[in-house]
């Protein structure tokens, strides 16, 4: 992705409140590491570290993430993934 790690920190919280639908769901941040939801129903993200995409003059900041879910059936994890994506889409014109 093309985002830094404050950018991405700032936003997760509204990808977790859309799209886990977990009652008293917690966010543990462990480094690059970020945990949402309970011990039964949960996504790990993984973070790389951050890196840098050069296009001429412009720099752009570089994530890749990873996703791992324990205990979410297809629909919730489809679910999640619509709203991390509505959460972290970013329109151009």
């Amino acid at each position: 992705m093309s985002i830094s790690h404050v950018d991405f920190m700032r936003l997760i919280p509204g990808a977790t409140e859309k799209g886990l639908g977990v009652e008293n769901a917690h966010v543990n941040i462990d480094g690059l590491t970020i945990t949402l939801g309970r011990a039964d129903k949960c996504v790990v993200i993984s973070l790389s570290e951050e890196t840098e995409r050069r296009l001429g003059g412009f720099r752009l900041p570089v994530t890749h993430v990873e996703f791992s879910f324990k205990g979410l059936n297809e629909a919730e994890i489809n679910k999640f993934l619509d709203a991390f994506d509505r959460t972290f889409h970013r329109g151009g014109g």
